[in-house]
């Protein structure tokens, strides 16, 4: 059984132009989803970057 605590992780992910923040949490959240056959999981970014900039975006997964 996968613990919350094995995948509670801070992601550095270079966020393509075109993609808002959340189309990043949305891709992460069911890459690990699928990977880790979970049904739930916390997925966030700790900002925003606007959709017309590539940049470093900060993703958080597990719990709070």
């Amino acid at each position: 059984m996968i613990h919350s605590k094995d995948i509670s992780k801070m992601l550095l992910v270079n966020k393509p132009i075109e993609w808002t923040s959340f189309d990043v949490v949305k891709k992460i959240r069911g890459i690990i989803k699928k990977k880790y056959n979970l049904t739930k999981i916390k997925v966030g970014h700790a900002g925003t970057l606007d959709p017309k900039a590539s940049g470093l975006l900060i993703i958080c997964t597990g719990k709070q």
